[in-house]
């Protein structure tokens, strides 16, 4: 991937692709929450942004293993809510 290819990707996959075995977690993991960042408006639960925020921190080391825990916790709630709001969301459209 050219630079002009990753400066006009607007998908998150190919370019995750393209790093697969070229950079480190650190990275990966800054480049998911700017992922998160871009969208920042859109994200109605907090529970997602309290784990951008922690991942953020996490990487840069300030993040303790009992916050890492929660917000383990609290992405799982979060992403069990969106699950079962889409789940309704189908149904409703199905029906």
């Amino acid at each position: 991937m050219t630079e002009s290819k990753w400066l006009a990707c607007t998908e998150p996959r190919p370019m995750l692709r393209w790093l697969k075995g070229r950079t480190t977690i650190r990275k990966i993991c800054l480049f998911g929450a700017a992922c998160c960042r871009r969208v920042w408006e859109h994200m109605d639960d907090e529970l997602a942004r309290q784990a951008v925020e922690l991942l953020e921190r996490l990487v840069h080391a300030g993040a303790t293993v009992e916050e890492m825990e929660d917000a383990c916790r609290a992405a799982t709630l979060a992403a069990d809510g969106a699950s079962s709001a889409l789940s309704q969301v189908i149904e409703r459209v199905l029906d």
